[in-house]
C-alpha cells in the first residue's frame, strides 16, 4: 500500500519544482539603442504577468515614428525560462518585437520593427523594473538668484491607467523661493510616471497670494537591486503662470 501511495503520481516532478519565471509587475524602463539610426530610444510603461502570459502598454520616446504621448504601444507575449518575448499591435503599420533574457527585474536583449515609418529598425536594449517613486524627495537649487530648498512628497499609483502610465499625486514645498511657497499636483494625464519619465502639472501658491502654475519634467534613476535607494530625479520646472512665469530652473532631487 505504501508503495502504491508513493507511486500514485507516476514518479513525475511535483509543482513545487516549477521554475519561478515571474517578472515584477509594474512600471518598466527600457533603454534601446538603434543599430540603423544610432538613436537612443526610451521605452516605458506597464508590464503585467499572469501565468506565463505578459501584457502591457508602453510609450516610445526619441523616435520620429512614434508619438511618445499619444501612441499607446500595446504589447503581449510570454515569460518562460527567463526569456521574455513581446510583440506589439500595429501603430500606423509598425509592429515592435522584443526578446530579452534575464531575471524578473533586469533583462537584456534585442528589438526589431517591421512595417510603416520605422520599418527595418532594430537594435539592442536593456529592460529594468522601475520601483515606485513614492516618498519624500529634497533638492536645493537656484532660482532668480535665490537659493531654494524644495521638498516633494510624492505618491505613485500602484497600478497603471488605461494608457500604461502610473498616476502621480503629491505636493511641493519651497523654502526661500522668490516665486511661491509650494504647490499641489493636479490630477491629469500630465501627472504620471512611465518608465524613467516623471511629469507633473502643479498649481502653486505664489508669494503674492495668487495662484500660479508650473510643469515638472524629470528623469528618475534607481538601482534595480535596491528598490528603495539610491534614487534621484533630474529635470526642471517650467513656470507657466504666476510671479516667476517663464522661469525654468534645473533641479536634482534625492530621495530621503
Amino acid at each position: 500500500m505504501i508503495c502504491l501511495l508513493l507511486s500514485s503520481c507516476g514518479g513525475g516532478s511535483s509543482s513545487s519544482n516549477a521554475s519561478d519565471n515571474l517578472i515584477t509587475n509594474g512600471n518598466w524602463s527600457i533603454a534601446a539603442s538603434s543599430k540603423t539610426s544610432g538613436l537612443k530610444l526610451d521605452i516605458g510603461g506597464s508590464l503585467v504577468q499572469s501565468g506565463t502570459s505578459v501584457t502591457g502598454i508602453v510609450h516610445i520616446t526619441n523616435s520620429a515614428c512614434f508619438n511618445y504621448l499619444s501612441d499607446d504601444v500595446q504589447l503581449s507575449g510570454s515569460f518562460v525560462d527567463n526569456t521574455l518575448t513581446l510583440t506589439s499591435t500595429a501603430i500606423r503599420n509598425q509592429i515592435v518585437t522584443i526578446t530579452t533574457t534575464g531575471t524578473g527585474n533586469d533583462m537584456s536583449g534585442t528589438y526589431s520593427i517591421t512595417g510603416g515609418c520605422a520599418d527595418g529598425d532594430y537594435g539592442t536594449l536593456t529592460a529594468v523594473y522601475a520601483p515606485p517613486i513614492t516618498g519624500t524627495w529634497t533638492s536645493t537649487y537656484t532660482d532668480t538668484g535665490a537659493t531654494v530648498t524644495a521638498v516633494a512628497t510624492l505618491t505613485q499609483a500602484p497600478t497603471a491607467d488605461a494608457h500604461g502610465r502610473f498616476p502621480l499625486t503629491g505636493t511641493f514645498v519651497f523654502a526661500g523661493s522668490p516665486c511661491s511657497t509650494g504647490g499641489t499636483i493636479v490630477s491629469s494625464t500630465s501627472s504620471a510616471v512611465w518608465g524613467d519619465r516623471v511629469t507633473a502639472a502643479v498649481t502653486t501658491n505664489d508669494v503674492n497670494g495668487n495662484q500660479g502654475a508650473l510643469n515638472y519634467v524629470a528623469t528618475a534613476t534607481s538601482n534595480s537591486t535596491n528598490t528603495a535607494n539610491p534614487a534621484m530625479m533630474s529635470g526642471g520646472f517650467q513656470v507657466t503662470a504666476g510671479v516667476c512665469e517663464g522661469d525654468s530652473p534645473f533641479l536634482q532631487f534625492s530621495k530621503q
